[in-house]
């Protein structure tokens, strides 16, 4: 019966994700498998992560000469989205979404993890924005021009620059998605107060469950919900198992655990999707060679109706899984994206 009703709810909800870096060929068919409808691929992250440990030295702290890189990133993505219209769409619009949904397509909604591919130019966010660019985070794992990061903390926190303020007015008119993950905890406030659309903390979970820097405090889950925003769940184990970060693989137990509280401080309606599967690890090698591992069942996005059926087990109600998985993002995206 629940495999029944988990594979119909499955089917005809708006899956959503708010954090993606699968962008192979074999991860768009995988997405498709998966029932999503659409989900953020960030093929530029702020600091070179995939190029060996040389490169990521180079790019730590630079703040200049990003855009060529992100050009080359996102021209990889767009190229297979315009090679593969029966299986792929660019989600430029609301009505692009449906779209996918009715179509059957994988909606690719482009992403970027971190803000220094502007290099501190309003001009180039525009250039991007009319290339298809929905979604910017404002930090990777380091500060930039725009704002302070997670690891800086006490008096090193220094919140938005002005430049970051200037960033988020022209992200709300332009109809851009603005996300905190991995930005400091004055920089997500300020945003949740400032944005006048409503911002995603895209892929984390919460601080008081699972204690690591990225995950939200309840101070900032209620700002959050209060600004009309969501957060993805993440679905890496280090960033949700319970028994804390280096207690091995997770379980679906310690996301509904995470489920539970985020709710019980900022409304079933604050809850996402963010699993930031990201199978090649920074320095080489396969993730799970690493030793690094996500919430079992869910270790990629062709097993996402997993999560469906074990949501409805452990006793969701259908509306709040159905917005769990998709339409409380939804909400959020409409609010922010163009209509078409």
């Amino acid at each position: 019966m629940i495999e029944t009703r988990a594979g119909t709810l499955h089917r005809q909800a708006m899956v959503l994700l708010s954090h993606d870096h699968l962008w192979e060929p074999t991860d768009f068919a995988a997405a498709v498998t998966g029932g999503v409808t659409a989900h953020v691929v960030m093929p530029f992250v702020d600091v070179e992560i995939w190029g060996g440990q040389e490169a990521f030295d180079a790019t730590a702290r630079r703040e200049d000469d990003h855009a060529k890189r992100a050009l080359m990133a996102f021209d990889r993505v767009l190229a297979y989205i315009e090679a593969h219209p029966d299986q792929t769409l660019l989600v430029r619009s609301i009505e692009d979404l449906y779209e996918a949904k009715r179509s059957g397509r994988g909606g690719v909604i482009l992403g970027s993890e971190g803000a220094r591919l502007v290099e501190g130019s309003l001009e180039l966010l525009r250039g991007y924005q009319r290339m298809g660019l929905r979604q910017v985070q404002l930090n990777w794992d380091f500060p930039n021009r725009v704002a302070a990061c997670q690891n800086d903390v006490d008096t090193a926190d220094s919140g938005l620059t002005e430049f970051g303020r200037d960033l988020i007015r022209e992200m709300n008119r332009l109809g851009m998605l603005v996300d905190t993950s991995h930005s400091s905890h004055r920089t997500r406030l300020e945003v949740f107060e400032h944005s006048d659309r409503p911002v995603t903390h895209g892929h984390a979970g919460a601080k008081r469950i699972t204690d690591r820097p990225q995950n939200m405090t309840d101070d900032e889950l209620k700002a959050l919900a209060a600004n009309g925003g969501v957060i993805g769940l993440h679905f890496f184990s280090r960033l949700v198992n319970q028994k804390g970060p280096d207690a091995g693989q997770a379980h679906l137990e310690d996301l509904y655990a995470h489920i539970d509280h985020i709710a019980r401080i900022a409304g079933m309606e604050t809850i996402a999707l963010g699993p930031d599967w990201f199978p090649f690890h920074p320095f080489g090698g396969w993730t799970r060679e690493q030793g690094f591992t996500f919430v079992e069942t869910l270790e990629s996005i062709d097993r996402l109706p997993n999560l469906t059926r074990g949501l409805l087990e452990h006793g969701y109600g259908e509306a709040d899984v159905e917005a769990i998985l998709g339409g409380n993002l939804l909400r959020v995206l409409r609010a922010v994206l163009p209509a078409a």
